[in-house]
This record gives C-alpha cells, structure tokens and sequence, in this order.
C-alpha cells in the first residue's frame, strides 16, 4: 500500500488530467513492482530445482533427497506390488 500525491507552488491550477495520469503511472509501477517480486520468487525456484535435479544427479538416497526437498528428516521405504516395479513410500 502506498500513497500518490502532487502537489504544485505555481498558482495557477494542475492540468486537468493530472488526476488521471497520476493513477496510469501508478498502476504502472505497482505493475512493475508485482514484475519484479514475480521473477524474484521464479528464480528462487529455479534455484531450488537445481538443487534437487544436482542430488538426483548424484543419486542421492530417496531419504536423503525427500529431508533435503521438504526439510523434515521424514521416513522412506520401499515396497513391491506384483507386476509392479518397487514403489517409494513416503510417511511423515
């Protein structure tokens, strides 16, 4: 939130479309402003992808790789189904 105020020393009146203009600049900036917060959250998490493709790259231990995503130490098991490959579970 914000405040947008002109203000003028000359006597003679503002331009009539001073209003206006003020609030195009405005959306203006608070446009430019959401644009910048947008990339900044996209290239944290781009960051954060990097950071887990470079574990899965190592092979890091799903146990290891789900404490590192999540940041919770959590339990990771494996089990089989038939005509299944084995299937992480993943309990919190």
């Amino acid at each position: 939130m914000g405040v947008m105020a002109t203000y003028s020393s000359l006597e003679e009146a503002l331009p009539t479309d001073t209003e206006a203009r003020l609030a195009s600049f405005t959306e203006l900036l608070a446009t430019a402003i959401a644009n910048a917060e947008s990339r900044t959250r996209l290239a944290e998490e781009q960051a954060a992808l990097r950071r887990v493709a470079m574990l899965v790259a190592r092979g890091v231990p799903p146990e290891e790789l789900f404490a590192a995503v999540t940041g919770r130490p959590d339990s990771c098991s494996a089990r089989t189904s038939p005509g299944w490959p084995a299937t992480r579970v993943i309990t919190r």
